[in-house]
């Protein structure tokens, strides 16, 4: 198993101070433009590293934290 990029406790403190932020995907309809949904997908704004790209930091915490976590603490 690959060595993780972030700890679990670097992951928890990000939790903690805030620096997972929702970032929003709309669903366009193709025939019309209209919007039909909205996807709330978690960025990490990494106190050292900046801006995580989405794949990075998401990669990471489906490894280390439940959905039903990042579920509650996107709609909080």
């Amino acid at each position: 198993m690959p060595e993780a990029a972030f700890s679990l406790d670097e992951i928890a403190e990000a939790w903690a101070h805030n620096e997972f932020e929702p970032w929003f995907q709309p669903r366009v309809g193709l025939k019309d433009g209209s919007v039909h949904a909205m996807h709330a997908i978690p960025r990490w704004q990494h106190s050292t590293r900046g801006l995580l790209e989405r794949t990075e930091a998401a990669r990471e915490r489906r490894r280390r934290c439940s959905s039903v976590e990042l579920q509650r603490g996107q709609l909080a």
